[in-house]
């Protein structure tokens, strides 16, 4: 009688490749660029509202009036956008899914940043600082995401 046959072996599948650190980092530069955006338009909600609260607005021209409202879109509903957008690409980089969310919420995040740092209310004498410290961690994380690309499904 011939030995019994035994199944063959289970193959073996190789372990999954290490992840980068490089995803985690670009996750972290999003969310320190967000909180940048967020104090962005913490501060021009503060100075618009105290402008409209001093009654000065009432005899302005109409220009200027229209002025203000731009300043709101730039300085305060731009880096709203800007930081919402940077909180949902950083949620699919810890993911490490849709690499095309996660580029999207830095690139938004570049553009708050960017916008609101130099066109801020104070731009006219000096930049504002957190729009631009906003910019520079959006570009570091938008870059660190390149190199972490391929940890991505």
């Amino acid at each position: 009688m011939p030995p019994p046959m035994m199944p063959p072996p289970p193959m073996m599948m190789p372990p999954p490749p290490p992840k980068s650190g490089a995803g985690t980092a670009a996750a972290v530069m999003y969310i320190l660029g967000a909180l940048f955006l967020l104090i962005t338009m913490a501060l021009g909600a503060m100075i618009l509202s105290a402008v409209a609260a001093s009654g000065a607005t009432d005899q302005l021209p109409k220009g200027a009036q229209d002025i203000l409202g731009y300043l709101w879109g730039v300085c305060v509903i731009l880096p709203l956008i800007g930081m919402i957008f940077g909180f949902v690409g950083c949620v699919f980089i810890f993911q490490r899914k849709k690499f095309g969310v996660a580029m999207v919420g830095g690139v938004l995040g570049l553009i708050a940043g960017i916008l609101s740092g130099l066109l801020f209310i104070t731009g006219i004498v000096l930049p504002n600082i957190w729009g631009l410290l906003a910019f520079i961690f959006f570009l570091i994380g938008v870059i660190l995401l390149f190199v972490a690309k391929k940890d991505f499904t």
